[in-house]
């Protein structure tokens, strides 16, 4: 469900830039801003990335099926050759801001309902992140947070072992021969519920 939101969120953003004519792109990311994230953000500035930043269960509805609060947040990133122009845009609207872009994520993004959510996403905050040259440029990055929800209910996983038994091996490792000449023995030890 994750996922799907976060691709909702991606995919929305790409096709309102492109019916708005604007040349940003939209990409996930799944970390922390680091020295990567600044090197990626100055080359392909200005854009945005989409990040789940974690959420926890609102309300419980019955055994096994919650109703999730979740946090994404999308970066901003732009970037100019004069400091004012990364934050606020310039030239006539020639060069996108992080302002902007601010702008730009937050009306096309509340109210918006992914596929699978109960609530609309709803923006929470907005988070100067980074405001600094970059070689020849000044970068300005913001996160904009969203919060939405959507009901997880838990669905047995038939790829998960049901852990009806345990396998054990006299090998140290499965697949390797025994170090002596003592036969190998391996058996699966059926589990047993005690009340």
């Amino acid at each position: 469900m994750i996922d799907q939101i976060e691709v909702g969120i991606q995919t929305r953003l790409n096709d309102l830039a492109k019916a708005n004519a604007f040349k940003i792109k939209c990409e996930t990311y799944g970390g922390e801003l680091d020295d990567n994230l600044l090197e990626e953000l100055t080359q392909k500035a200005p854009g945005f990335w989409v990040v789940f930043t974690g959420g926890k269960p609102v309300r419980k509805i019955s055994r096994g099926k919650y109703e999730w609060q979740v946090n994404f947040v999308v970066i901003a990133a732009a970037k100019s050759m004069h400091q004012e122009h990364s934050r606020q845009g310039g030239r006539e609207g020639l060069i996108l801001g992080a302002y902007n872009l601010i702008l730009f994520a937050h009306s096309g993004l509340e109210g918006f309902l992914p596929d699978g959510c109960s609530q609309a996403l709803e923006p929470k905050q907005i988070t100067n992140l980074f405001n600094a040259r970059i070689e020849s440029e000044y970068l300005a990055i913001y996160s904009v947070t969203f919060s939405c929800r959507f009901i997880w209910e838990r669905v047995p996983d038939a790829t998960l072992d049901d852990l009806e038994s345990i396998f054990h091996s006299s090998k140290p490792y499965v697949g390797e021969a025994a170090s002596d000449e003592t036969p190998t023995i391996d058996s699966d030890i059926t589990q047993t519920e005690t009340p």
